[in-house]
């Protein structure tokens, strides 16, 4: 996870302020385009297909292929350099602190929205927890109140539907159901545990977003720099659970899936990314990805999971784009991984 710090000097009237996001600095596999995992297998190219960056790969390398008379119709397999290497290549995640910061919200007590400060359209936390459910939902919405402002927590009771709130500043919210957030609504600086979570269009949130059941992104929904996106658990999922970046959406951060208990990968999980979606930054599974879009930044999977009817495939990709070469080379990822202790800025707000 990432930290913001501000930093206030005071000389008599004068006053300066300075907020930073503070996170770990990743290390030179984040600098690379593609990372690969399971090493036993070739990755294999075909269609338009295109990584622009260098990857890590096991013995057999990358390859182009044919499914059903289509091979690799670039120029180069990949405009980088290839690094060979029998080992998986994966960094572990740093996820812990997820689980027991989530655990810590299960149980806490919380309180009505009338109990709260408020101001014209605003409602203020002030460090206290808000109880909200659907129906306190409706009351806001007719009390004309469509900004939450933090710091404090907000604890769902039952399936929720955000369409128009403004959640604002250091807000924690915690639902052992499930989180729908789509119309108008807009975020900054929040963090977010639900069971499963959907983000639809148009909205334009900015945070940190976890399900542990399901996650799906569609209908051209704006996730902003940084902000994390990430399907985890510490429980047995059922085959084929999905983290599903759809339809004309863009990430801007890190997106991740990863089962916590799941070290013998006794069942089968996978990243989806459209062929219409962008993410600009880095995604991880220590599963499958399914990559049909475009990921300006780092690809980092087990393997690669491709599905032409009524044939799976697995490490090929067909159609898919990898550009690590637009990225700033030194860019800081807001989530922490536990092979480097060096802390660096990532964003200056």
């Amino acid at each position: 996870m990432y930290s913001k710090y501000q930093s206030i000097s005071k000389i008599k009237r004068s006053k300066s302020e300075r907020t930073f996001i503070i996170g770990r600095e990743s290390d030179d596999r984040f600098r690379k385009a593609l990372v690969i995992g399971d090493t036993r297998n070739p990755v294999i190219v075909t269609g338009k297909t295109s990584i622009k960056g260098d990857v890590l790969v096991g013995p057999q390398g990358v390859k182009p292929g044919v499914i059903r008379g289509i091979g690799f119709k670039g120029e180069r397999i990949v405009e980088g350099g290839i690094e060979k290497d029998i080992k998986s290549g994966l960094p572990s995640l740093y996820v812990q602190s997820l689980f027991e910061q989530r655990s810590r919200l299960q149980n806490l007590a919380s309180m009505d929205y009338n109990q709260f400060s408020i101001s014209g359209r605003k409602l203020y936390l002030k460090n206290q927890n808000l109880s909200l459910n659907q129906d306190a939902l409706e009351s806001l919405k007719k009390d004309n109140i469509d900004f939450i402002i933090g710091p404090g927590k907000i604890i769902c009771y039952d399936n929720i539907e955000i369409t128009d709130l403004n959640i604002l500043n250091q807000v924690t919210i915690y639902s052992d159901s499930s989180i729908s957030i789509a119309g108008t609504a807009t975020s900054k600086n929040i963090l977010v545990f639900a069971n499963k979570f959907f983000i639809g269009g148009p909205v334009q949130l900015g945070g940190q977003f976890y399900a542990q059941s399901h996650f799906e992104i569609a209908n051209a929904a704006q996730i902003k720099y940084p902000s994390v996106i990430g399907l985890i658990s510490n429980q047995f999922w059922p085959d084929n659970t999905l983290l599903s970046i759809g339809q004309n959406a863009e990430v801007n951060g890190f997106v991740f899936i990863h089962n916590f208990i799941d070290a013998n990968r006794i069942f089968k999980y996978t990243l989806n990314v459209d062929a219409s979606a962008i993410v600009n930054g880095v995604t991880y599974s220590d599963m499958y990805t399914e990559l049909r879009g475009l990921i300006n930044g780092c690809v980092l999977t087990d393997a690669f999971y491709l599905y032409e009817k009524p044939t799976i495939y697995i490490n090929w990709m067909k159609n898919a784009m990898i550009n690590r070469t637009i990225i700033n080379n030194d860019i800081i990822l807001p989530l922490s991984y536990d092979i480097n202790t060096d802390y660096v800025i990532a964003q200056e707000l």
